[in-house]
């Protein structure tokens, strides 16, 4: 909302009173604590604030690595934040970031098949392994 309008200075404020707020009610290690530390390092990186960007992105790796966290969360925020730390070092000569464990990257190849969707009338039915084309419908996997 501010950063569209480039009140930097208002958004900044916002963010960070945002920031202290869940890290006060929810601790260091919450997803909400650590995407409010990624906004507030977005709005530094657009204003190419870089060093600054770098110092939050590094702080929200710290949220994001924690086990209380779902894996698909950390498995999809560590390797971004990684790429945006990158990006700040490219533009600037920020501090080396720490080391993230990027999740391997997906081979190419036929997908995995799990469970799949089926449309039957009005509803979708989760499909078990195997059964894709069975039934009355069409198959919705990919």
């Amino acid at each position: 909302m501010y950063k569209d309008a480039d009140w930097y200075a208002e958004a900044e404020l916002e963010y960070r009173r945002g920031l202290a707020a869940s890290e006060n009610e929810l601790g260091p290690y919450h997803q909400w604590t650590g995407m409010a530390t990624v906004n507030l390092a977005r709005l530094y990186h657009e204003q190419g604030k870089y060093s600054e960007a770098a110092a939050y992105y590094k702080r929200a790796v710290t949220t994001y690595e924690s086990p209380s966290l779902a894996e698909q969360l950390r498995q999809v925020m560590l390797p971004w934040i990684g790429r945006q730390i990158a990006n700040c070092r490219a533009r600037k000569d920020a501090d080396d970031p720490p080391e993230i464990r990027m999740a391997p990257a997906r081979q190419p190849g036929p997908r995995p098949r799990g469970r799949g969707l089926r449309r039957e009338g009005a509803v979708l039915r989760a499909v078990p392994p195997g059964a894709a084309g069975r039934g009355p419908g069409p198959d919705f996997r990919d």
